[in-house]
């Protein structure tokens, strides 16, 4: 008989932009030394990044469960790491949405952005010491037209052998509340959905579905809809992903100017999703669902 282990499906939880600021790596760190999260993506920009990073390696030493460390490839809301004029010409990168029509309109340098993305590969293999497992984008800015080149190139340059690229497809019913979501995040589905015939053209490793698409509203149940998609990954043959964005001790900070103006509105959901994850109601709702993260997805 086997056990109850054996019987499980892998999953793969990846906590989003560590280094952003202190909050977020002290949840991201408690997590992956709980063994309660499997994969997190770096920000190589981030604030906070080189005192946060030495804990993380720990933690992930520590976990019970081995943890990928890939990078937030990020061209939106923060600072570049180079001269990027064309995406950022007062140095702080745009909102997703302007980036939208940028890159649509071809109004971005080739050169410039390779250059960035190339400098956040650089600054991970330096400062994490490995390449990295796996690459995505802050807000999905890696699927976008024109830059999804420069990152397709990079990950066949720069990943590890078992390296991935993320993909944000959710499954054949992403239009299911096409009319409660905005243009913005119908345009990202369908982009979804193109850029993951794109990675299997390029013959790039890649999830099959990708769940943890939100409004990071605090009137929804977080625990209520990781539930809804861990029952949709049930009913789906394939590597799956949710991404989630946890902090801990991010309470003051939220309260404070400098916080307010460094662009994170998703802050406060922060909390919802770091309390979720730290409970036995976690680790419950995936024994039931029939999934595990200390199982590698075939």
């Amino acid at each position: 008989m086997k056990s109850i282990d054996e019987n499980m499906r892998g999953l793969t939880l990846c906590a989003d932009d560590f280094g952003l600021n202190k909050p977020v790596n002290e949840g991201i760190t408690d997590l992956v030394a709980k063994g309660k999260l499997n994969a997190v993506s770096i920000m190589t920009g981030g604030k906070s990044l080189e005192t946060g990073l030495p804990e993380l390696l720990k933690a992930c030493e520590k976990s019970p469960i081995r943890v990928t460390l890939g990078l937030h490839i990020t061209l939106t809301e923060y600072e570049p790491l180079t001269d990027i004029p064309s995406l950022a010409p007062g140095g702080i990168f745009p909102t997703i949405s302007s980036l939208l029509v940028k890159s649509h309109l071809g109004l971005l340098n080739a050169g410039q952005i390779e250059t960035e993305i190339e400098s956040q590969i650089a600054r991970f293999e330096k400062i994490v010491g490995q390449k990295p497992g796996f690459m995505d984008g802050h807000q999905h800015a890696h699927i976008l037209p024109f830059i999804r080149r420069n990152v397709l190139k990079s990950a066949k340059n720069h990943l590890s052998p078992s390296g991935w690229v993320r993909s944000c497809c959710e499954g054949q019913h992403r239009f299911e509340n096409c009319f409660k979501a905005s243009l913005k995040q119908n345009l990202l589905a369908f982009l979804s959905h193109d850029f993951k015939n794109v990675l299997i053209k390029e013959k790039i490793k890649s999830n099959d579905f990708f769940h943890g698409i939100n409004n990071f509203s605090r009137s929804e149940s977080y625990p209520a809809l990781f539930r809804q998609w861990l029952a949709k990954a049930k009913t789906q043959k394939g590597k799956q992903l949710i991404m989630c964005h946890p902090a801990r001790g991010i309470e003051k900070l939220l309260k404070t100017e400098c916080y307010k103006a460094a662009a994170d509105p998703i802050g406060e959901r922060r909390l919802d999703e770091f309390s979720y994850f730290s409970s036995s109601a976690f680790d419950e709702d995936l024994q039931t669902a029939g999934f595990s993260l200390s199982k590698v997805q075939d």
